[in-house]
């Protein structure tokens, strides 16, 4: 009885845990429902796009490369680049989960998002990094982010055209919301986004949008290591 009462606590700390994920998921995830519709995806094809991506930016990077008429292989290369990081977040995350079977890891590893990996690493509560609350956290979310597809979806459907074709402007707000923070914090970081969009820019006049994108994302990314060993550098002259 009193496990029993322990793992629900858990569970009701996860859930808890997950409650500024849930919100912030929700609009974003009505905004990507209304321009999947928009750009002519069927409302079960974003549903299980947002069930089996998961994964915010790459999912409306995937849409409107679809829009352009991206050949497949191209759109699921450029997501797998995108969402590389995911794996580094698991192996700092996983450490952290003790007496927990590599079973359960595995399957915690498919919900590990940037916002549950923020909350499930950094909150210094214990009870969140066990099966319930792992769970509660993790599932609170999903299913946050796969009912705001439902509904932005469901919404697209009754939308005149021209307000829902606005919606777009959700796709560049989308990243300027992602990318803003993350330069405030390390202004440094200009230099790899500038080059990536240098060098995308530089390639569509020769390759496809979806090869340019995929180029762009691996070299931008060299710049990263580049730039702190130059930094490491300057700190030890």
């Amino acid at each position: 009885m009193i496990e029993k009462s322990s793992t629900l606590t858990q569970f009701c700390k996860g859930l808890q845990a997950a409650i500024p994920i849930v919100i912030g998921y929700i609009p974003i995830a009505v905004s990507f429902g209304i321009i999947s519709t928009e750009k002519q995806l069927s409302v079960a094809a974003s549903v299980l796009m947002s069930a089996t991506v998961y994964a915010g930016a790459s999912q409306f990077m995937a849409v409107s490369m679809l829009a352009a008429g991206t050949p497949f292989l191209e759109i699921v290369i450029a997501t797998l680049f995108m969402n590389l990081r995911h794996i580094v977040m698991n192996l700092s995350l996983l450490p952290q989960l003790h007496g927990m079977s590599d079973t359960n890891k595995a399957l915690f590893s498919l919900g590990i998002t940037d916002e549950t990996f923020a909350v499930a690493s950094l909150i210094k509560d214990n009870d969140i990094r066990t099966v319930p609350g792992m769970t509660g956290l993790i599932m609170f979310s999903f299913l946050a982010w796969v009912s705001g597809t439902i509904l932005g979806s469901w919404i697209a459907l009754f939308l005149p055209h021209v307000i829902s074709r606005g919606m777009s402007v959700a796709l560049y707000a989308m990243f300027i919301a992602l990318l803003v923070p993350a330069l405030r914090q390390n202004r440094k970081y200009i230099l790899v986004v500038a080059a990536a969009i240098i060098i995308n820019a530089v390639l569509q006049n020769f390759i496809s949008s979806g090869w340019s994108l995929i180029i762009a994302i691996v070299l931008g990314s060299f710049f990263s290591p580049f730039l702190e060993r130059k930094g490491r550098t300057s700190n030890e002259n």
